[in-house]
Formats: structure tokens, sequence, C-alpha cells
């Protein structure tokens, strides 16, 4: 299986659940794949989103960490001005960030998004 294939495959589909979802992120490997929705202009450079991708997934290692105490990290949520944001883990070796407008539904959306997730990424580990 071809994981930009597959990646590809995955944001377009998220990108399909809402339409106040605007961007759809992995970073995987230490790389980033990235797909926005048609007539959105992104908010970052690309330099920033990879920055705060890699802070991202920083903060994930360290949730990982916790999870003996706490439990296991399903996603986390942030509230922003101008967007909202969550990032729920991608194996051990990556995040998926998935950007919306303000005014998103994010509880629905996340639901809709973990299920998306699980369906593809339990392929891509077989």
């Amino acid at each position: 299986m071809v994981v930009n294939t597959e990646f590809e495959k995955f944001c377009t589909e998220v990108l399909k659940l809402d339409r106040n979802i605007r961007y759809v992120g992995i970073y995987y490997k230490s790389r980033l794949y990235i797909k926005m929705r048609d007539g959105i202009s992104n908010l970052l450079t690309p330099q920033e989103t990879e920055k705060s991708l890699r802070d991202t997934y920083s903060r994930w290692e360290m949730r990982q960490s916790l999870a003996p105490k706490l439990g296991r990290p399903i996603y986390a949520m942030a509230q922003y001005e101008n967007i909202k944001r969550i990032t729920i883990p991608f194996e051990k070796r990556g995040i998926v960030l998935v950007s919306m407008e303000p005014q998103a539904f994010h509880e629905v959306i996340t639901k809709e998004v973990l299920e998306v997730a699980d369906r593809y990424f339990s392929e891509l580990e077989k």
C-alpha cells in the first residue's frame, strides 16, 4: 500500500465531512502531507505550518509519557480567534491536524475524523 496515496484519500475524505473543515495535514516520519479546501487561503506559511506540526508532535510525545497514569491520549483540541484545530496521533510516528472555521461544531467533526482515521490507519498498519 502506498502511503502517499492513502494519505491523499484520507485527507480528501476528511475534507468531505464538513464544509467548515479548512485543512487536513499529516505529519508522519518527519514529512508533511497537506490538503486544503479549494478557495481557502492558508493562515500560516508552509514553514510556520511545518514548525507548528513539529511542535504539536513533541507535545504528543509528552502526552504519551503520561499515558500510564492518564490513559492513552485520543485527541487534543485548541480554539483560536480565527480557527479551531484538532490533532490526533497516528501510530507512534505521526499526527493528524484538522483545521476548521471557528463556528464549526468541533465535537461532531472530531468524532467523524476519528472514525475515518481508525479505518484508514488500521489498513496502513496491516
